[in-house]
């Protein structure tokens, strides 16, 4: 049985041809840039901080006892 193959080439121009006739475009100003950091640090700032105060204290900030 003799099969067809399809040459990696064609398919590359072919894929490489498609995405380039539809390129989107991206555009994000800075408002959005900021809601976005501001939502990132309401959402994972508390986990950091609970982190940061669950780490035994280094040699040189013990607690005086």
């Amino acid at each position: 049985m003799s099969r067809v193959r399809f040459p990696v080439r064609a398919a590359a121009a072919g894929l490489i041809l498609g995405l380039l006739a539809c390129q989107p475009v991206f555009v994000i100003g800075w408002q959005e840039w900021l809601i976005m950091i501001c939502a990132a640090a309401l959402l994972v700032g508390p986990v950091v901080f609970r982190f940061l105060r669950m780490r035994p204290p280094r040699n040189g900030k013990r607690k005086r006892e």
